[in-house]
């Protein structure tokens, strides 16, 4: 065990350094430009070290007349490199084809928007983020998990008050009960749900969904084998927790409830002989929330279908209107058993794991994993399968094990005489592994982990009898955890040896515990104490849960004695080394637990929405045609406010020494809501302020990434109305652009204009410095406004006339301007 220790800690140290190199580098040569577009998960704008590059994003470049100097498309790795880009030229870089489902990232230090404005110098570093609104999370978010107990928790006893849903911060390492952790939150109590399985957050409403499991000697909770629980979890401390919908009410039926004869106490041991092969065929398997946080996808157990129940945001109990059933045909199974459980969702995607279980031919040859994603028409299309024919780690090392050949998956049993032991001994232990895809997670390339979840843990017990005499045994578990590797845009190949196909082998090599005589995840075992720390007592310790932040490196999975015996938990892997970061007890051993017989569930982070950002620009729109063209100045220090509906003023900021301005969600902007950006600071119009001399330009002369959207409000100040989207749907689209002024506003002088000739040579005056006027303006401004010239005085100056006029310009913005001195003659 010292030396396992010791060579953890040197590979951690070893990637921790690595993690600190930069994860990308390239070069332009002359008149090159190029960058990168990467998936910006944490949305902290800078690339870190586990964010990929995103491919497929086309790249266009612009010079100032408009001309298309260069186009491209990013590579597999996000990077970009385009030609014929002159150095020394101003030029706007724009990105398009962006898909559905991901944003334009913050603008941030190392990276910028959709649209850049680039001073050529053979410039390699214009980058752009992209964020999944469904990949962010906080760095510390809460973890949680449903976890078990022996009884039946509707009725009066032990059970109905021991835990059933628990939640502790996801860097918690150690063990509550020696004092080296903190322990969990107490969410749920077992007479308020009863067991449970799937996990979904609506993270926008931090409200928390679970659906009923069907384990042996633990009942169903209040809604029965359909039921569906809510947790708002809105101040965790605090939760409140409710019987959302029992399911089958509205046409989606778990099936009949087959508990009998479990007790009321946790110490009450059950035959509960009927519940034996129910596991697996009633209930639910996993749930999942879609990446709008709309719908919710479960896998009825029952009818092997997958559902999709729209419930809104915030939720709403669903009616049988807003279900949408898509059966999973069988995938290619012999005697048409497969059972279905793991969802999967990725990039708009919604995959499914099935199980070839070999139930009815009892041959373990028959045993077949399929991963299927969902198709537009409903239909299911088979992405990974291979056989389920390796050899893995024993469950418990042989000499403790009657039954030969555990460190193989074994078909379904549904009888336990039969198919398990004919010579089951008072407190011994049985292992008999049958797989089951209960979770499916992905890693920042693309590949899947797989959770395999033994489905003989929800059918045995610890210290609980056997379904066929009263027989007190204790089973450990002996699920998986494996990686199927991205090769393809929708490819996968299995690991091998522990290792990808091109990729370094992790320490699981060569441990003949995974296919190809290797293991990815290795660190899934339990040794012994000292003085035999050196040998493994349990080597496949994953119960089928799976949770991951996106750009850590890291992938949780539930387990049974993550630190002591007859406990439960979670271990945290690197997906780099495959080896253990750290491990957490949810529960102690104690009588009652669930101990080696899969006491913990699935796993499900309680992230924060993304945030979101809303900007962009404001400058000098030289050539006065609404368009940002390349070159055109920015207005710097200019004062924009961000206000309600109603006019209230959430938060103010000025631009920056790129013209740009941004409001957060830490300045109070909100998804959904409506707002106001104005630019409505009266000095800033006047003389020295940043708009000062400046009109508004032509609003929506062109699309969004690139003309103005400002107008002129009834206040007289330009605003953009605007509504903001969902969480992480940051804009960087609300532009103002500002053109020079031609006309004076106030005190327009004409000097030596003799009067002697009395009206009419007044009105020639006039026709005179109209003339003068339109030929000295640099476009049609002028023309569009109405003039009105007034004699304010006369005064006699020596032996003529000097007259004094007053222009007014009724449609400049709220600010005076001044010009040269104008002459009549």
């Amino acid at each position: 065990m010292q030396m396992r220790q010791y060579t953890i800690f040197v590979v951690f140290f070893l990637f921790s350094l690595l993690g600190a190199l930069p994860v990308y580098a390239q070069s332009c040569s002359a008149n090159q430009l190029g960058g990168v577009v990467f998936r910006d998960y944490n949305a902290d704008g800078a690339r870190g070290t586990y964010e990929p590059g995103q491919s497929g994003i086309v790249v266009t470049v612009f010079s100032s007349d408009g001309a298309t100097l260069a186009s491209g498309t990013t590579g597999s790795d996000g990077t970009f490199v385009l030609s014929n880009v002159p150095d020394g030229s101003d030029v706007r870089v724009e990105f398009s084809q962006i898909p559905d489902y991901l944003f334009p990232g913050p603008d941030g230090s190392s990276n910028g928007t959709t649209t850049q404005f680039v001073t050529q110098n053979s410039n390699c570093t214009v980058n752009l983020g992209l964020s999944a609104p469904a990949e962010y999370c906080q760095s510390d978010p809460l973890l949680i998990t449903p976890c078990y107990v022996n009884g039946d928790p509707l009725l009066a006893g032990t059970a109905a008050s021991a835990d059933s849903f628990v939640a502790w911060q996801y860097s918690e390492n150690g063990q509550p009960a020696k004092s080296t952790a903190t322990g969990p939150k107490h969410w749920a109590i077992n007479s308020q749900t009863g067991p449970t399985w799937g996990v979904a957050v609506q993270r926008s409403t931090q409200t928390v969904f679970t659906t009923a499991l069907m384990k042996r000697h633990s009942g169903f909770g209040p809604l029965g084998p359909s039921g569906l629980y809510s947790v708002d979890a809105t101040d965790p401390d605090n939760v409140s927790v409710t019987s959302f919908i029992n399911l089958a009410t509205i046409g989606i039926d778990a099936g009949a409830d087959p508990h009998a004869g479990v007790g009321a106490n946790l110490i009450d041991p059950s035959l509960d002989a009927a519940s034996y092969q129910a596991v697996g065929k009633i209930g639910f398997g996993d749930l999942d929330i879609s990446e709008d946080e709309q719908t919710l996808w479960l896998v009825n157990l029952q009818d092997r279908t997958l559902y999709s129940i729209f419930i809104g945001v915030p939720a709403q109990v669903p009616t049988a209107a807003q279900v949408t059933a898509y059966p999973i045909s069988n995938p290619g199974c012999t005697n048409n058993d497969y059972r279905p459980w793991g969802i999967g969702i990725q990039d708009g995607q919604v995959y499914v794991g099935v199980i070839c279980t070999g139930e009815t031919s009892e041959n373990n040859n028959d045993l077949q994993l399929y991963v299927q994603q969902l198709q537009s028409d409903g239909s299911f299309l088979s992405v990974i399968n291979f056989a389920l024919d390796y050899t893995k780690g024993y469950p418990l090392i042989p000499a403790f094990v009657p039954l030969p050949g555990v460190n193989n998956w074994q078909h379904w049993a549904d009888d336990f005489n039969a198919d398990v032991t004919n010579a089951a001994v008072a407190n011994s232990f049985i292992a008999y592994p049958q797989p089951i895809l209960s979770d499916i997670e992905f890693d920042t390339d693309g590949s899947m982990i797989l959770g395999l979840l033994d489905r003989s843990g929800h059918q045995l017990g610890r210290l609980n009898f056997i379904p066929t005499a009263a027989t007190p045994i204790n089973p450990p578990s002996g699920g998986d955890m494996l990686r199927a590797c991205k090769t393809g845009s929708n490819t996968w190949t299995l690991e091998s040896n522990g290792s990808c196909p091109g990729g370094s082998a992790t320490s699981g090599a060569g441990n003949n515990q995974g296919p190809g005589g290797g293991e990815y995840y290795f660190a899934d075992f339990r040794t012994f104490p000292a003085p035999n720390e050196n040998l493994d007592a349990h080597q496949e310790l994953v119960v089928g849960g799976l949770a991951s932040i996106k750009g850590t490196n890291e992938v949780v999975a539930s387990v049974y004695d993550p630190y002591e015996f007859e406990t439960g938990g979670t271990i945290t892997f690197s997906n780099t080394t495959g080896d253990r970061v750290r491990a957490y007890e949810v529960y102690p051993s104690f009588l009652g637990n669930l101990g080696k017989a899969a006491g913990v569930g699935d796993l499900e982070l309680l992230c924060d929405p993304a945030p979101i950002e809303i900007g962009n620009r404001v400058w000098i729109d030289t050539d006065r045609d609404g368009v940002q063209d390349p070159g055109e100045a920015p207005i710097v220090g200019a004062t924009v406010r961000l206000l309600t509906s109603s006019r209230t003023v959430i938060a103010t900021t000025t631009t920056n020494s790129n013209g740009e301005y941004l409001f957060t969600r830490s300045d109070g902007a909100q998804i959904n809501t409506n707002y106001i950006v104005t630019l409505n600071e009266a000095s800033d119009y006047q003389s020295g302020g940043p708009l000062a001399g400046y009109l508004l330009t032509s609003a929506d002369q062109n699309e969004d990434q690139r003309d103005s959207d400002g107008v002129t409000a009834s206040t007289g100040y330009p605003e953009i109305d605007l509504t903001t989207g969902v969480a992480g749907e940051n804009n960087h689209t609300y532009d103002f652009g500002f053109q020079t002024a031609d006309c004076d506003v106030t005190d327009l002088s004409i000097s030596s204009a003799t009067i002697d000739g009395g009206a009419a040579e007044l009105l020639d005056i006039h026709r005179r410095i109209i003339a003068f006027r339109r030929a000295q303006r640099k476009s049609g401004r002028c023309s569009d406004l109405s003039v009105d010239l007034e004699t304010k005085s006369l005064a006699r100056v020596t032996e003529s006339y000097e007259e004094i006029w007053r222009t007014t310009w009724t449609d400049l913005p709220r600010q005076s301007y001044s010009c040269d001195q104008v002459l009549a003659a």
